[in-house]
């Protein structure tokens, strides 16, 4: 179902069934006093039978309208929307995120569905070991950023080579071929809150290759995914994706680029 069709179509869609509902309410009404005060049987009788479908008919509309009223009112009974990509221009990379300082483009990103699934990680879990620096899109200071949440965090990275059709990762790995184009990086986040700035960076054996800042304007929990492509494919190499919120190092997913073998092995 597109659920992001039906919450903009919602409030029209409780207007239409509250009508529909106020119209049955009346030829009920309507029906059920000709059954009670008419003169002649055969009407009384027409009358009850009218009465008994229009009940049918108003049952299920009701239900429907409740629905429709609670996920309207209430956003919490909604189910979290994936994020819709946007593209950008990008040194070496494309990503789904807008970022707040823009690099020399000389490739032109590509956008990519976005997943909402449920994954089990195969990453490398954070390390407590410390971090060195920040990475350079958090040099530049994020406007109208909020104070995240006690418990906003991220967590799961999952690395695949592809995303599916329905946004769930494709042969997820910690190893992977050299040359390959692509790999996506999937996580999962909980208690966040739309304008606290996050961070995203790609790091080849220990070296910043790519990262982005910006506000969230994501749910307050789900699974959202980012990919890095290389322009000439991934050379072999350890690779690690870093997660933050604010300043503060939220996880660190690694994985690693092997070597292609000679030719003839």
């Amino acid at each position: 179902m597109d659920w992001a069709l039906l919450e903009r179509y919602l409030p029209l869609l409780v207007g239409v069934c509250t009508i529909g509902l106020l119209a049955l309410v009346w030829a009920m009404a309507r029906a059920y006093r000709e059954a009670k005060t008419s003169l002649y049987f055969l009407i009384r009788e027409q009358a009850t039978l009218r009465l008994q479908r229009l009940v049918i008919v108003t049952v299920p509309i009701l239900a429907v309208t409740i629905v429709l009223t609670v996920i309207w009112l209430m956003p919490g009974a909604r189910p979290t929307l994936p994020p819709t990509p946007i593209p950008t221009l990008t040194p070496t990379a494309t990503a789904f995120y807008t970022p707040t300082a823009t690099p020399t483009p000389t490739a032109t990103a590509t956008a990519r569905a976005t997943p909402t699934a449920t994954i089990t990680p195969t990453s490398t879990p954070w390390s407590e070991t410390p971090v060195a620096g920040l990475p350079s899109s958090m040099l530049t200071p994020v406007p109208d950023a909020v104070t995240p949440g006690p418990d906003a965090t991220f967590v799961n990275i999952t690395f695949a080579r592809d995303v599916s059709g329905k946004n769930d990762p494709v042969d997820p790995a910690t190893v992977f071929p050299e040359g390959i184009p692509c790999i996506y990086a999937f996580f999962t986040f909980e208690g966040m809150s739309p304008g606290v700035a996050w961070t995203y960076a790609w790091y080849q054996d220990g070296t910043e290759i790519w990262s982005q800042t910006g506000l969230w304007k994501r749910g307050a929990q789900g699974t959202i995914w980012t990919f890095y492509c290389p322009g000439e494919g991934y050379t072999a190499g350890e690779y690690e994706v870093r997660l933050y919120i604010g300043e503060d190092l939220q996880r660190v997913g690694r994985f690693q680029v092997a070597p292609a073998p000679p030719p003839g092995d």
